[in-house]
């Protein structure tokens, strides 16, 4: 996977005119109607060329094109410029956290040209049943979005279909879109921290739900600990919140389960299965490990304050709004993806052995 470790940079102003769909219909020189039939999603039904219509979808990506959104009330002129209308595109199953350090991120990030202000809707939507969202295929709800959280049957969906609008993805790569990700290395990361804290009987805490980052810190975390000598259990959890990893841990612990270290795919899943650590009397770290992943808010002022390894919410979030911001201020027109460093935070929750700290 490709990296790129950078800094975001202020955009210079620009004074780049609004691009319209009879500038693209001349740049790719094709008819309005072409241009018009693609960017509204009709292409397959009208019968266009897939080479006509990935032509199109190129030239407007490099004019950075953005949708003439049809909620017209939310956009308005000033003497700096219209407002853009964003959507943070979420599964309503999933961690809400990410989705407001996107806005906090894109909120900070200096848009070049007229393009300052933004207008945020946050639309939600089932895990798998993205493709049913109202508008997610038409230009006329938003002019740019971020997706996150998608299940595997989402990504289908959106390999499949260009979406006609700037989107960047957060922590998933799809053919065609930009995105930001972190390190598929992870799981092998965490694995080691619990090996050099004297772990040999580690589990590995994962959702039911099935998506590319379940996948990717499940199957590193496996060669990871396979790796060091380790047979690492799985425990599975109905989803990704503090009760979901409360209730797995303790089902695992009644029916006679014994390990003494533990590797949560969330903070939120982490802190429930602290919960039901000490409640079967456990000690942490003294008799089982943790290490989460995310470094949550709450995460260092936990009992014990909890350890984790990975790319931080934070990180995560900064990234996808600087590669929204670039395609917004037309400088990336082919996708991309960033790779974020992961961030190592030890704390009480793995302070046992060779990696013992205040």
């Amino acid at each position: 996977m490709p990296k790129d470790y950078r800094t975001h940079a202020p955009m210079s102003p620009s004074t780049r005119k609004d691009v319209t769909i009879k500038d693209i219909a001349q740049a790719a020189n094709v008819s309005v109607w072409l241009v018009s039939s693609v960017l509204s999603n009709r292409h397959k039904e009208r019968r266009i060329a897939p080479a006509s219509a990935e032509k199109v979808m190129k030239v407007a990506a490099q004019m950075g094109y953005l949708p003439n959104v049809a909620a017209r009330q939310l956009r308005k002129n000033d003497e700096e410029g219209r407002s853009l209308m964003l959507a943070v595109i979420t599964n309503r199953q999933m961690p809400f956290s990410l989705t407001e350090h996107l806005m906090r991120s894109l909120h900070a990030i200096p848009m070049a040209g007229k393009h300052r202000t933004f207008t945020f809707e946050i639309k939600f939507y089932n895990g798998g049943e993205l493709a049913r969202m109202p508008g997610i295929l038409t230009p006329n709800r938003f002019n740019a979005a971020i997706i996150t959280n998608t299940t595997l049957e989402d990504d289908a969906f959106l390999a499949a279909n260009r979406l006609p609008y700037p989107v960047v993805m957060g922590n998933r790569t799809i053919p065609g879109y930009h995105s930001g990700v972190d390190s598929p290395a992870i799981g092998a990361g965490a694995a080691k921290i619990l090996a050099d804290t004297g772990s040999r009987l580690p589990a590995l805490v994962i959702p039911k739900v099935s998506t590319q980052a379940v996948q990717q810190r499940s199957e590193s975390f496996a060669e990871g600990a396979k790796a060091l000598g380790l047979k690492p259990k799985t425990i599975l959890c109905a989803g990704f919140s503090v009760d979901d990893g409360f209730n797995a841990v303790q089902a695992f612990l009644k029916h006679g389960g014994r390990l003494d270290g533990l590797y949560c795919l969330t903070d939120n899943i982490a802190i429930g299965a602290c919960h039901a650590l000490k409640q079967a009397g456990l000690r942490i770290p003294q008799d089982v490990c943790v290490v989460g992943i995310g470094d949550n808010e709450i995460s260092p002022y936990f009992d014990p304050p909890l350890s984790t390894f990975g790319a931080t919410i934070e990180d995560l979030g900064k990234t996808v709004g600087e590669l929204l911001a670039d395609q917004l201020n037309g400088n990336r027109a082919h996708p991309h993806i960033v790779e974020i460093p992961p961030h190592m935070q030890l704390r009480r929750s793995t302070a046992r052995g060779r990696l013992l700290k205040s």
